[in-house]
């Protein structure tokens, strides 16, 4: 057994070390602070791409030690290729100190919870039965405070578009209503005006991504309940997550309205943009159940409502709200400089995106326009350069393409900047591009691109596809310049029109900030939301 191999050879190690190894979690977006030692992904970790060195003592740096997903796997490969006795667990409040004998447990627990699986889909398809069946008469508590849950399993994704979402929701609701009670699983920006936040671990089925969060639905709740203290919401407010149903029992319990937040099908996003499912059908149980049983459903697009309407979801109970921006934390007197400086960018056009590089997000065609904006001529090379912010899925191939065009000294791939620094990246350019492509499978773009509205908000020139809903919020010439979605000549040549104005480039981000901040801040997003509620139950 590997684990009894490396206890035999661990011994004759510990006089050589030395140093500090702070091993960091492979959580997409994930931006952790170290002091001190070397620092290493678990990814390069595991590929050998960097030595160890002398150490006296190995971290595993994650968001949460009590909700590390394969939590066996990853700590049984680091005993193994580290050979060390002891490694620590660290986030950002606690230490806990992993030896062999954990280890050990954490495989008999592991294997226990596998023999279990087919007992908690029971349970949970039992649930399903009695939430389907079951009538609650609710009632809009309008004096009280609403709940927020947002369960979505990110633990640690500091920046994206949820980031940026969750805080504007918050921030909106806590004007509306003060401290509101936030129940969430996920990072939470340090700009939230509440400091009511309760973070929410997982309690067992760490090693089974699925098992988890349908074992979660029941753990996460009885810890709400406890926390509540019998405090009635006005309403229960989630954001849609794969396998939960937490709302909905939340919302019966106390009989409030439930309001879903619902910004994709999660069975479709599953099997086009992820590794699809082992359970499936009940996976669609639960997405169908909270779409039948929400008193209000939020989505971002109209094209979102017209799935919904066509899975026979009542079509007065959907309201289509479109995401918004923090027309203070992102406007046009944020200084990039520094940012600048740090890049060597003084003297140079930038052209900004900034994305979690989504294979919607067409980082990669954006790469090849750049390229093709170069080749046209040369001194592009010297006046502008492509700054790219983020990281995710797509990213490797966008570096590959700038390394066959030979083009990344022009190119400044700047990596995951949490959410609190953005805006001042944002500023650093002259240029922002939203470069999103069609779905593979030919369905309508449902989405409702956060980063558009933050572009906006900035005041800069925006070059973006003409796709769904950004072709309705973007006017060609007027606020932005559209491109065909995917064509990188079109792309090119719209940058182009940009590199050559200074004056276009002023009109467009002047318009642009103006109708944002007319129409969609996170304010008007919220008062919406309240609107639709107050219609529904009377006023």
């Amino acid at each position: 057994m590997p684990v009894l191999r490396y206890i035999t050879r661990a011994g004759g190690i510990l006089s050589m070390m030395s140093e500090k190894v702070y091993i960091i979690d492979n959580i997409p977006l994930f931006n952790p602070v170290t002091a001190g030692g070397k620092t290493l992904s678990y990814d390069e970790f595991m590929a050998g791409r960097t030595t160890l060195g002398l150490c006296t003592k190995i971290y595993f740096v994650t968001s949460d030690i009590d909700s590390i997903t394969n939590m066996t796997m990853k700590m049984q490969n680091i005993f193994i290729q580290s050979r060390m006795p002891v490694i620590v667990l660290k986030d950002t409040k606690r230490e806990k100190n992993i030896t062999v004998w954990h280890l050990l447990l954490r495989l008999v627990k592991k294997r226990q919870e596998e023999r279990d699986s087919d007992k908690l889909v029971r349970v949970v398809n039992d649930r399903m039965e009695w939430l389907e069946h079951r009538i609650v008469r609710k009632r809009y508590r309008k004096n009280s405070m609403p709940m927020y849950i947002k369960t979505t399993m990110a633990y640690g994704v500091q920046s994206g578009g949820m980031v940026a979402h969750s805080t504007g929701v918050i921030n909106a609701l806590a004007k509306q209503y003060g401290q509101i009670p936030v129940y969430t699983t996920d990072y939470i920006s340090s700009e939230v005006q509440t400091r009511n936040i309760h973070h929410i671990s997982m309690k067992a089925y760490h090693d089974f991504s699925e098992l988890r969060n349908l074992y979660f639905n029941f753990s996460a709740c009885r810890e709400i309940y406890g926390l509540q203290k019998g405090r009635e919401p006005a309403f229960v407010y989630q954001r849609y997550a794969l396998d939960n149903f937490m709302g909905l029992q939340i919302s019966y319990r106390y009989k409030v309205p439930f309001v879903l937040e619902f910004n994709s099908s999660e069975i479709w996003t599953s099997r086009h943009w992820g590794n699809g499912l082992k359970y499936k059908n009940l996976a669609e149980r639960i997405e169908n159940l909270n779409l039948d049983k929400a008193d209000l459903i939020v989505c971002v697009s109209d094209v979102l409502k017209e799935d919904l309407t066509k899975r026979g979801i009542e079509s007065q109970k959907i309201l289509v709200d479109y995401n918004g921006a923090d027309i203070e934390k992102y406007n046009p007197e944020i200084s990039g400089k520094e940012i600048r400086e740090k890049y060597c960018l003084q003297n140079k056009i930038v052209i900004g995106f900034c994305g979690s590089f989504g294979v919607f997000h067409g980082a990669e065609k954006l790469a090849e326009s750049y390229a093709e904006l170069i080749s046209r001529d040369e001194n592009y090379k010297r006046k502008t350069s492509l700054m790219m912010i983020g990281e995710g899925r797509t990213l490797p191939e966008v570096k590959r393409i700038l390394k066959r065009f030979q083009i990344e000294d022009c190119v400044n791939c700047v990596g995951s900047i949490c959410f609190e620094k953005i805006s001042s990246y944002l500023a650093a350019c002259d240029i922002l591009v939203a470069p999103h492509v069609c779905n593979k499978d030919g369905s309508n773009f449902f989405g409702s691109p956060t980063k558009l509205f933050e572009y906006m908000a900035m005041g800069k020139a925006i070059a973006a596809s003409d796709l769904g809903q950004m072709s309705k919020i973007l006017r060609d010439g007027e606020n932005a310049l559209l491109f065909e979605p995917g064509n990188v000549k079109d792309m090119s040549d719209k940058l182009e029109i940009l590199l050559r104005s200074d004056v276009l480039r002023e009109k467009l981000g002047t318009n642009a900030r103006k109708d944002v901040v007319e129409n969609y801040t996170w304010d008007v997003h919220v008062r919406k939301i309240i609107e639709k509620m107050d219609e529904i139950y009377g006023g």
